[in-house]
């Protein structure tokens, strides 16, 4: 069986992949690929990584047996192209999986989201709304011409361990330097300076409201979609 793992964190898949079937890895980052070939060797696995972008690479016909995708394709541009794609990659009967998230990710994110678009008018996209729903990831694969669809909701909670202010600051930071939410280039420095303060008095407060609720603790909660579809049989 031969598979190819398309990953955004090639390591999240790939390896315990490979423990059954011995995939190829593709990736964007070289660090990421540099660490998932680094745990490979001290696994004893044998891994073929690859650092490409996985709309510019190109395999032959029928190649794989299954493809999966973990935690990139809400961030491609084209989720459609991608799917036919990777469908193209199948043999007849091969399998893809994907995952995808819950929009927002966070009701921090989705706070900042609202800020923007109430105090300057700003409409920035949220990638994870594309496939954020069970429904759009059945329908997408759909009019991919994947057959056999199914997609199954994970829900992951977790304790928040470190303080709060650096949680919701570690928000802005990834929000800021997101390609999809080029803060710097939408907004000037001053606006910047007071959406920045406007979003941690109000994430702050939220935060609070939600850890009053939760016995003290902040939880972050995590809604994935894990989605599966079949090549036909030709």
């Amino acid at each position: 069986m031969r598979l190819l793992d398309v990953a955004c964190g090639t390591g999240l898949v790939a390896l315990a992949a490979a423990q059954a079937v011995g995939p190829s890895g593709l990736d964007l980052g070289s660090r990421l690929l540099e660490r998932a070939a680094a745990k490979a060797q001290a696994a004893g696995l044998e891994l073929e990584l690859m650092q490409q972008d996985a709309d510019a690479a190109s395999f032959p016909a029928a190649s794989f047996d299954a493809v999966t995708c973990c935690a990139a394709l809400p961030f491609l541009p084209d989720t459609l192209a991608s799917l036919r794609s990777w469908r193209g990659w199948l043999r007849p009967g091969g399998q893809l999986v994907f995952n995808a998230f819950r929009a927002p990710s966070s009701p921090e994110f989705g706070l900042l989201l609202g800020l923007l678009k109430d105090r300057h008018g700003l409409c920035v996209e949220d990638p994870c709304a594309r496939l954020g729903s069970p429904e759009r990831c059945r329908g997408a694969l759909e009019a991919a011409e994947f057959t056999e669809v199914q997609v199954w909701t994970e829900v992951v909670e977790e304790v928040v361990t470190k303080p709060v202010a650096e949680y919701v600051e570690g928000v802005w930071r990834q929000t800021r330097h997101s390609p999809f939410a080029p803060l710097d280039a939408l907004l000037s420095a001053e606006a910047l300076d007071s959406l920045h303060g406007e979003y941690m008095a109000a994430a702050l407060e939220a935060a609070a409201g939600r850890m009053e609720g939760a016995g003290g603790q902040l939880v972050s909660t995590l809604t994935t979609y894990v989605a599966r579809g079949v090549r036909p049989e030709e």
